[in-house]
């Protein structure tokens, strides 16, 4: 995922790389719903508190769909980075 993230991660404390590894259970390079609910789900424990207030877990499903770009049930690295980014983006740099 390196170079996906460069501007709203910048402050991160964690790899991401790392992160979509260890929940890409099956190594496949894409997400089902499962794995993409907890990869998000731990990016919102990991990142700073200033982003993590901008995602509720209640909403995952809409997202989910909203980026899954190509219907497939299925996240690649792509449309997860802008899940990631639209997601845990501050106001300004939504514009």
């Amino acid at each position: 995922m390196s170079g996906y993230y460069p501007d709203n991660f910048k402050d991160a404390k964690f790899d991401i790389d790392l992160e979509w590894d260890a929940k890409d259970v099956n190594d496949d390079g894409t997400f089902d719903k499962t794995e993409a609910k907890l990869f998000v789900d731990e990016i919102a424990k990991k990142i700073n508190d200033d982003r993590a207030v901008y995602y509720d877990p209640k909403t995952f499903d809409e997202l989910f769909k909203t980026f899954d770009t190509n219907n497939d049930e299925y996240l690649c690295r792509a449309e997860m980075a802008m899940f990631i980014k639209k997601t845990f983006a501050f106001e300004e740099e939504k514009k």
